[in-house]
């Protein structure tokens, strides 16, 4: 059999990591988007969240059957286009939901209890409270997602006391002790202390939130998100920020990153920004690797067995 190849889009994976979990299948491993230049036998990616792949880079792999997004997401895959052309897309989601999960409290608990607002004026020799800090319990928290993440955010918020409710137009079923479901996004929103977001970006997700939706929150209220950078509309943030509709917001994912000097959300105080770090940590880096050699290893021997017992033949990177 003509040893197939994978390519991984990724510099985060192990790849000595995924070597060993992938042993025993005729695969060679590559990294480096110049690997795709040459698409004879390339059955596999591995696309990291950084890395866009194009619907033009689809049409000439034509012995491409899987690709593993290593992150929770797709919206960096052309993911319609692939499936038309035969090829399965996985996920990685649940590697980092307790990284998320925490960094979202992390980033909460930092707005109301203004720690970043207070240090910068304490570096400014400024000994006071500005900020207004916030007591946490009783705190009325709005999740705008209830998977996996949504849930393991509500969890900590519950254990500190705060009322959280939630809305998730894609999984309708769910439900979470302690958690009240509301029936819209408007009604999220306008009972809210702090808004954290936990969706995936879809098309009818783009700019889920503008400057409509945040004038339908309580003035001074707040706005975290450690989701996808085009849920908002950044450049309302900053006026809402700035008007004081929004006593601050919070993000961790943005529309553009790595951001230019210029981007609005950088000119205004009031926001902070971590840089796309929320998932990581020693162990959630290893699960990744685990997680899509996981997915990679079992869905390639099993492709392998179908094509030597299918008929007609199998394409040639499959013989």
């Amino acid at each position: 059999m003509t040893q197939s190849r994978v390519v991984v889009l990724d510099p985060v994976v192990d790849m000595a990591r995924l070597t060993a979990m992938i042993a025993g299948l005729p695969l060679s491993l590559e990294a480096g988007r110049e690997a795709l230049h040459d698409a004879s036998g390339l059955v596999a990616l591995l696309v990291g969240p950084e890395t866009v792949l194009t619907t033009a880079d689809v049409t000439v792999l034509r012995d491409l059957r899987l690709v593993v997004a290593t992150s929770a997401g797709k919206d960096h895959l052309p993911e319609a286009t692939l499936r038309e052309a035969g090829v399965e897309v996985v996920d990685c989601a649940g590697y980092c939901t307790d990284e998320v999960a925490d960094h979202t409290i992390a980033l909460i608990l930092d707005l109301l209890r203004a720690i970043t607002v207070a240090d910068r004026e304490v570096r400014r020799l400024r000994w006071s409270h500005q900020g207004r800090p916030r007591q946490i319990a009783g705190t009325r928290l709005a999740i705008a997602g209830l998977g996996r993440i949504g849930q393991a955010v509500a969890a900590r918020a519950l254990a500190l006391g705060m009322e959280v409710a939630a809305y998730d137009p894609y999984q309708h079923a769910t439900s979470f002790e302690g958690v009240t479901r509301v029936a819209s996004l408007p009604a999220l929103l306008a009972a809210c202390d702090v808004l954290t977001l936990h969706l995936p970006l879809r098309a009818d997700a783009y700019h889920l939130i503008g400057a409509a939706e945040l004038e339908l929150m309580p003035r001074g209220s707040y706005l975290v998100n450690v989701a996808r950078g085009g849920l908002v509309d950044e450049a309302a943030v900053a006026a809402a920020v700035r008007s004081g509709q929004l006593g601050g917001a919070a993000f961790d994912v943005l529309a553009a990153e790595p951001p230019s000097a210029g981007e609005i959300l950088l000119q205004t105080p009031g926001i902070t920004i971590t840089p796309h770090s929320a998932w990581y940590s020693p162990e959630a880096e290893r699960r990744l690797t685990d997680v899509a050699g996981a997915a990679l290893a079992a869905r390639l021997a099993a492709y392998r067995r179908n094509a030597n017992a299918a008929a007609p033949q199998p394409p040639a990177a499959w013989r």
